[in-house]
């Protein structure tokens, strides 16, 4: 038996010192989180389905996220501190739970970073502020 890796459609994650004990990825694999939305559960759950459902809007709702974000940053200049994903959510007319999802994908690929100090959500609980990633994080 050849092992996955000598397998001609199968390779495994670049980069990834325990690739050897994971499973291959599939080349026409469709995307997975944080460029989808993610899901817990099997395959054809609530919650699986739930993601399918949203996966057609998620990219069109990150772009916008950001886009706002941007548009907050160049208004406020470099002292931009960030939003809260309820300030996000309502400049946006959309529901927080539409939003932090997004915020969090974003924050996993690398283009949202979390601000230097919180601020305060709707309820009045401490609250991550988002704003754009800054090279050197600063």
């Amino acid at each position: 038996m050849k092992p996955l890796a000598d397998l001609p459609l199968w390779r495994f994650s670049e980069g990834d010192k325990r690739a050897a004990f994971r499973a291959p990825i599939v080349p026409d694999d469709p995307p997975k989180y944080p460029e989808a939305p993610g899901f817990r559960g099997p395959h054809g759950g609530p919650s699986h389905m739930a993601a399918k459902e949203v996966a057609t809007t998620c990219t069109a709702l990150r772009g916008e996220v950001a886009e706002y974000l941007e548009g907050m940053e160049a208004k406020f200049g470099p002292a931009f501190g960030g939003l809260t994903v309820d300030q996000i959510s309502d400049g946006l007319k959309r529901h927080p739970r539409s939003i932090q999802p997004r915020l969090t994908e974003l924050f996993k690929t690398g283009k949202v970073e979390k601000g230097p100090v919180n601020g305060i959500s709707a309820l009045g609980s401490p609250a991550t502020r988002w704003r754009l990633s800054r090279p050197g994080g600063t």
